[in-house]
């Protein structure tokens, strides 16, 4: 199966969905916050069990998000007898065809666990914080918060357009081609290859002269000195 647009539609025969340009978007800039600035969608604690978020935008899956003006998020009430955690996070929800600023509860323990994201299809997270949230805590310090916009497994920043090329396999690639070369050669012209840079430039070092090459220029008949 092809897939490939977009076109000006004829009698209705090209006709796109958001889906269509989601995925579009989706190929070009990963699913983050918008680096901006340092202040991107960062979570901040406000007054009392209000938390709130700095202006900022951010790309969830090919759809984008743009916060302005300042926003705040409550998170509930803290359990009487235990800790937990909570997760602020910025929903992508498809059912309700909406993005926005969501608290995700965890369940109150002794030792409690952070709440995960959910991206089950209806809904796609991005974590934004984790909230540690006492018990009986009537307010949320600064110090409760842990920033998780720059963890990749929950969020991460788009800092551009595509991700970065794993460039690991293409210069095995080129190795494996130069090691290829270097054997067809012969071991004694192998040795003189990987060898004669070194032992030049040791030579000059040692005698403390400078070492130059000289070249033909092929516009002239003068020779080019080119230094080591």
């Amino acid at each position: 199966m092809t897939e490939f647009g977009f076109f000006a539609s004829q009698e209705g025969d090209r006709i796109y969905s958001d889906v269509d340009f989601a995925n579009y978007y989706k190929d070009l800039v990963t699913s983050g916050v918008l680096l901006s600035s340092a202040e991107a969608l960062q979570v901040r604690a406000g007054v009392n069990m209000t938390l709130s978020i700095g202006d900022g935008g951010a790309m969830i899956e090919g759809r984008w998000f743009r916060s302005k003006n300042g926003e705040q998020i409550v998170i509930p009430n803290a359990n009487g007898a235990n800790p937990r955690y909570d997760r602020v996070v910025l929903r992508c929800d498809y059912s309700d065809r909406n993005v926005y600023f969501h608290v995700i509860s965890g369940t109150p323990a002794v030792s409690p666990v952070p709440p995960s994201v959910v991206r089950d299809g209806t809904f796609y997270d991005l974590s934004l914080a984790v909230i540690m949230v006492n018990a009986g805590a009537t307010s949320i310090s600064q110090a409760a918060i842990s920033d998780t916009r720059a963890d990749t497994s929950v969020c991460g920043y788009v800092t551009g357009l595509i991700d970065q090329i794993d460039t690991t396999e293409l210069f095995a690639q080129f190795e494996a081609q130069w090691v290829h070369f270097l054997d067809s050669l012969g071991d004694n012209n192998k040795v003189h290859i990987e060898t004669v840079d070194t032992k030049t430039r040791a030579i000059a070092k040692a005698a403390s002269i400078d070492s130059y090459l000289w070249v033909k220029n092929p516009n002239n008949l003068n020779l080019l000195k080119a230094g080591l």
